[in-house]
């Protein structure tokens, strides 16, 4: 099984580093490990959440307010769609897929 990130996610996750790392240094590379750490449970278990958006699976991050929703791809590949403040409205997550 493999990850692959998707740009817009790779881009939620670039403006999410900079804001918190803005705020005070050091918290956006404590984000960026608490969600490498979900990529692994993902990989780990990539059935286990369901789907909460059409084919859409989510798993949120312990420390932060944020949630990994992905993907399924064919049999060996998972599809990060969006790194997403869990405030922000998941409808808007029907455009990346």
């Amino acid at each position: 099984m493999r990850i692959r990130v998707t740009s817009a996610a790779h881009r939620d996750l670039i403006e999410a580093h900079d804001w918190y790392e803005a705020e005070s240094p050091g918290l956006g590379r404590a984000l960026v490990t608490a969600v490498d750490t979900v990529f692994h449970f993902i990989l780990e278990h990539p059935t286990l959440p369901r789907a909460v958006l059409r084919d859409l699976r989510r798993v949120h991050t312990k420390r932060f307010p944020y949630a990994i929703y992905y993907e399924l791809r064919d049999h060996d590949t998972v599809r990060i769609v969006a790194v997403f403040h869990t405030a922000r409205n998941q409808s808007s997550l029907a455009t990346r897929q």
